[in-house]
């Protein structure tokens, strides 16, 4: 990007979408083994502020010895310091009962482990949100239970995850993914 991450934010955002960018709380990122936020939330909440970012994903690799919910709160502080609304999304795949603290920290918070487009691993992620998460603490404005990424529509385009499984619901299946998202 040789003008920057500013132009491309604008870019984006000129077409009506909002401009998003992935990290991770851990020393480094989930895949890519790229440096992660730990020990830098100010520093890259500061710089994603200049970027002119509107949401950013923080997922939870590489965390040993980390407490979630203290990790997360130092990037939300960090990124309301900047005087920049950015939405957060955290991402440690609901092993830490993030909707009992989530809306605390974060604008949505992951209630799942990945979801991959196979049959077999959205109705997983269904049943995990559905009985993990108490009725009571399912969502609110500025506080939701993130299931993963949609899968919908992605069939054999999409790249391959989670041991080169590539997308094969059926319409029927991508339809009843979509309604349970929705």
């Amino acid at each position: 990007f040789p003008d920057g991450m500013e132009p491309v934010a604008d870019y984006v955002r000129a077409k009506g979408l909002t401009f998003g960018l992935y990290t991770c709380a851990g020393k480094y990122t989930c895949v890519g083994g790229l440096p992660g936020s730990k020990d830098h939330w100010e520093q890259d909440a500061a710089v994603f502020a200049e970027w002119g970012v509107d949401w950013v994903k923080m997922d939870w690799c590489y965390t040993d010895g980390m407490d979630a919910r203290e990790s997360y709160k130092k990037m939300s502080d960090a990124l309301n310091k900047t005087g920049r609304p950015i939405h957060l999304n955290t991402c440690e795949w609901g092993e830490h009962e993030p909707w009992k603290w989530g809306p605390e920290v974060a604008q949505s918070f992951r209630a799942t482990g990945d979801h991959v487009g196979r049959w077999w691993s959205t109705k997983v992620v269904i049943k995990n949100r559905t009985t993990a998460v108490p009725p009571e603490l399912g969502g609110s404005p500025y506080a939701w239970n993130d299931m993963d990424f949609l899968q919908t529509g992605n069939y054999m385009q999409a790249a391959p995850v989670g041991g080169n499984l590539h997308a094969n619901m059926t319409p029927t299946e991508y339809k009843t993914e979509f309604s349970m998202w929705a």
